[in-house]
């Protein structure tokens, strides 16, 4: 996989596809958020479950209240 710098998202080939995997490890475990077409829409993916879930993570596009 390819490292993007998008945190918590990773390229990745499907089907001879490029595609982009969201994931993030909360207590040990890791968590996959999906697989998209976009680096963004990974990185949107990997915040909204880290302000969804009250993570004290930073974010990549959205800001914590």
């Amino acid at each position: 996989m390819e490292k993007v710098s998008t945190r918590g998202v990773s390229k990745t080939k499907k089907n001879g596809r490029s595609k982009f995997v969201s994931r993030i490890q909360v207590n040990g475990r890791v968590v996959q958020l999906g697989l998209y077409d976009t680096a963004k829409e990974a990185g949107l993916a990997y915040d909204l479950h880290i302000v969804r879930n009250g993570l004290s993570r930073k974010t990549n596009y959205l800001k914590k209240k």
